[in-house]
């Protein structure tokens, strides 16, 4: 399927798409099966019918089917009261994820920026996690891709970032060049200016 099939099907299908009311699975169903035919490394946010009608289409921080997703979005019609928008857009660090029953709380999280002197473009994060213990590494990483995500937005978060790890956050953090998680889009706003 190419980009104007996707949304071909879409205006044939408007008018259930806006019946939409949350929890109905087979809409989504139905959209997510017409993504996949078109790209099935894609997925989709969709907003409330009777609030703001949105479709954002992402790539879950895969950054090789980022042109896919800005080929979909950019071949969108123009349609009353829809936005169409490509990847999660940045949210700010105000809300707790729960991953696999465990909260992950921006506000309580520190990272240390970690750069190669021989890649100064790649960027790497050493995450504070409060309780942190070493069994839940590679858990805490996938928390925290989805942290960024939601935080700083799905493209500047898989572009500007290259590695996260996680440890155990030190009793005094700033002492030891932590910063708090909520400045983090402030620092890679500094960063882009002093690296060009």
């Amino acid at each position: 399927m190419k980009e104007d099939d996707f949304w071909t099907w879409f205006k044939k299908d408007l008018t259930l798409i806006e019946s939409f009311t949350p929890g109905d699975e087979e809409i989504l169903d139905l959209i997510l099966h017409n993504l996949h035919r078109y790209n099935e490394n894609l997925f989709f946010e969709l907003g409330d019918m009777q609030k703001n009608k949105e479709l954002v289409i992402t790539a879950e921080g895969n950054i090789e089917h980022f042109d896919s997703v800005e080929r979909l979005v950019n071949c969108a019609p123009e349609l009353k009261d829809w936005t169409f928008t490509a990847f999660k857009p940045p949210l700010g660090f105000d809300f707790i994820t729960c991953y696999e029953g465990v909260d992950y709380d921006p506000a309580q999280l520190w990272f240390l920026p970690l750069v190669n002197p021989n890649k100064p473009n790649d960027l790497a994060l050493r995450v504070g996690v409060p309780k942190y213990c070493k069994s839940m590494h590679e858990h805490s990483v996938a928390a925290l891709w989805i942290v960024l995500d939601t935080g700083l937005g799905e493209k500047a978060a898989t572009e500007q970032i290259r590695f996260i790890e996680t440890t155990t956050l030190p009793e005094a953090p700033e002492d030891e060049g932590y910063i708090e998680l909520k400045e983090l889009a402030e620092y890679l706003a500094w960063r882009r200016k002093t690296i060009h």
